[in-house]
């Protein structure tokens, strides 16, 4: 496998860890915004803030990685040189997933 996928196959495997920290953090605020509606203390609301504050962190990453799997795949449009429709198929499936990349932090 050529370096710039095993690059770019770290990348996502990152982006994708980083979008389950981030649901995971969803589930979190969710559970303490639930649980400070219901019993309003000092308490409860730092920990509606905290884990609104450690989402904000995961969502970040997710997006910083997802930049970074762009602009390695403009890297890879302009030094490799496509020779046949594999090559092709193989950008147009690259530039699918960095979509796909995207659309994942939009629901996060």
């Amino acid at each position: 496998m050529p370096d710039f996928l095993l690059a770019y196959h770290s990348l996502v495997r990152a982006v994708m860890h980083e979008y389950s920290t981030a649901l995971t953090q969803v589930d979190r605020v969710r559970d303490t915004f639930s649980h400070f509606t219901k019993n309003l203390t000092k308490y409860t609301f730092d920990e509606f803030r905290y884990n609104c504050k450690a989402l904000k962190k995961s969502i970040y990453g997710v997006q910083q990685i997802a930049c970074i799997a762009e602009e390695l795949l403009s890297e890879m449009r302009r030094s490799t040189q496509i020779e046949n429709a594999d090559d092709e198929r193989l950008m147009g499936l690259l530039s699918t997933s960095i979509h796909i990349l995207k659309g994942y932090i939009l629901l996060a």
